[in-house]
């Protein structure tokens, strides 16, 4: 290979955005069902599993999620192949056991997390998502789930927009969620008015499941 093909062909691997490092480590922890903790060598690090997001622990099948990612992975080698870090400094990443089972596909598979459509490209966990809703497996057994990223919202008292539904396939129409709620009249500078909704209003679509407690 010459020298030119050689630098042409490093500057296109820096560029191109799939996967930083892969490496293995063992399974010491798992935090939550797309959370966990690898050790390599002596260095831990906390793993974002990439493209799911799993119910949080007051939602139903939470608890069910981190249960399941402890059976898979808990004390076993995996192979981490990393997508960079999130906002918390997490390292985000697609987990593999070593016979090549890939952990995030497993967990939307199972009905136990969703695919974080914000945040992944992934046509397969797209596909399992879809074939998991339609077998009604997990979290699916409610015909309206709240996904983990509209629920996190609600209980920090923010409003939820449509497109946090939008991505998602979610089976609410955008009707109903506008209707929800009786609108506001808020006239904003420039003499422009726009409707809005209170957090109060929209939460009372789902406030039945938020306040009931969550199935295990």
């Amino acid at each position: 290979m010459s020298g030119l093909l050689r630098l042409l062909l490093s500057i296109a691997l820096l560029f191109t955005p799939s996967v930083a490092w892969a490496d293995t480590g063992k399974v010491i922890a798992v935090l939550d069902g797309d959370i966990i903790e690898v050790i390599h060598g002596h260095q831990v690090e906390r793993i974002r599993l990439n493209g799911i997001d799993r119910p949080e622990k007051g939602q139903d099948y939470g608890q069910r999620a981190k249960r399941f990612t402890q059976e898979l992975v808990e004390q076993k080698e995996v192979r981490v192949e990393t997508r960079g870090l999130d906002k918390y400094g997490r390292t985000i990443g697609d987990v593999f056991l070593m016979d090549g089972t890939h952990v995030n596909r497993e967990l939307v598979n199972a009905g136990l997390a969703w695919r974080f459509c914000r945040h992944s490209s992934d046509n397969q966990l797209k596909q399992l998502e879809e074939e998991s809703r339609e077998a009604k497996r997990g979290l699916w057994v409610d015909p309206v789930p709240i996904p983990p990223w509209v629920y996190r919202k609600l209980q920090r008292k923010q409003v939820p927009d449509v497109a946090d539904f939008d991505c998602s396939g979610l089976p609410v129409p955008t009707a109903l969620w506008n209707n929800c709620c009786q609108p506001r009249r808020r006239i904003l500078d420039g003499g422009f008015s726009i409707n809005s909704c209170s957090i109060e209003n929209r939460g009372n679509l789902f406030s039945p499941r938020l306040l009931a407690p969550p199935r295990s």
